[in-house]
């Protein structure tokens, strides 16, 4: 009998702590997980980016994605995904490619974990949206709702954070395994 693998990813506006809680996430639950490349890519350039630069970044990560998937042996914790692509592209272009369109239907995901905006902005010279995280926010919310997702909105600093993430996801193994 096959085991049931899971895909859960942390979402949300910048600097709202997605990439602290995917690696604890990660590493409390003992399973995998795939980093986001977009903080990579983003902060060897010195221009602006561009949506050519935003295909690339998403393509690479769809494939590091499938990689890590294969390496998985219960959960892969993803620390972005197709949604973030989506609402970014949206927010800065004022569009919505078809090929984003496309990878959103392909390229689904267990439990997202999206992350409220209620904790201090860290500026790191790459981020650029702190004036408009609640708005951006609200963007992700109508998206999960309007895909009928499966998700958990995180509150609070630090470790209780944390604290509800695992909570959170314990209560969806529980309900799913």
């Amino acid at each position: 009998m096959t085991k049931r693998k899971f895909k859960i990813v942390l979402t949300g506006p910048e600097s709202t702590g997605k990439t602290t809680l995917s690696e604890l996430l990660a590493a409390h639950f003992d399973q995998t997980l795939c980093s986001e490349y977009a903080r990579e890519y983003t902060t060897n350039i010195q221009r602006p980016i561009t949506l050519e630069d935003i295909r690339l970044m998403h393509d690479i990560q769809m494939n590091k994605e499938a990689s890590s998937w294969k390496l998985t042996s219960k959960i892969l914790f993803c620390d972005t995904d197709v949604l973030n692509f989506k609402i970014w592209i949206e927010h800065v272009f004022q569009q919505t490619p078809d090929w984003i369109l496309k990878s959103l239907s392909e390229n689904k995901y267990d439990f997202y974990l999206l992350c409220f905006p209620d904790i201090d902005w860290v500026p790191d010279g790459i981020r650029v949206n702190q004036l408009d995280r609640m708005i951006i926010y609200e963007k992700f919310l109508e998206e999960l709702e309007n895909a009928n997702a499966n998700y958990f909105i995180v509150r609070g600093k630090e470790e209780q954070r944390f604290t509800n993430c695992v909570t959170a996801i314990d209560n969806f193994l529980l309900l799913n395994s």
